[in-house]
């Protein structure tokens, strides 16, 4: 199965489970076409390098201005990210066992998840 929306074509995300035993039954990894697999210090890797990026270059800077007084917002932020980085991956495997969808890019997983809001509302603007 491919990343296609479940519904055929774009914007026409599909919720098939309606219970937590249809969507514990789906094994979205059995289904990903993924001959090399990023492994666990590869995902910490690119996890590193985005969170550094430009930063890298004016932190010094940033810490020259502020001093020590900085660093415990630092740490705070850095946890911050990290737990925004989980809630997003564990949104998207949700969302893998709701739509029978094995992979989807960053903005597939936003427009599905507000398809798949039950308020009609939110679910209007998923393909906005």
């Amino acid at each position: 199965m491919s990343a296609q929306p479940s519904g055929g074509g774009r914007g026409n995300w599909k919720n098939f489970a309606t219970t937590q035993a249809e969507e514990d039954a789906y094994d979205y990894v059995k289904f990903r076409v993924n001959p090399k697999p990023t492994g666990f210090v590869g995902s910490v890797a690119h996890v590193i390098k985005g969170a550094l990026g430009g930063g890298i270059l004016g932190g010094h800077v940033a810490f020259m201005k502020a001093g020590l007084i900085a660093t415990p917002f630092v740490f705070m932020f850095g946890m911050y990210m990290t737990y925004c980085l989980y809630i997003l991956v564990r949104s998207a495997q949700v969302l893998f066992k709701r739509t029978r969808v094995s992979s989807m890019s960053y903005p597939d997983v936003g427009e599905a998840a507000m398809a798949c809001f039950p308020n009609p509302s939110v679910a209007k603007w998923a393909t906005a």
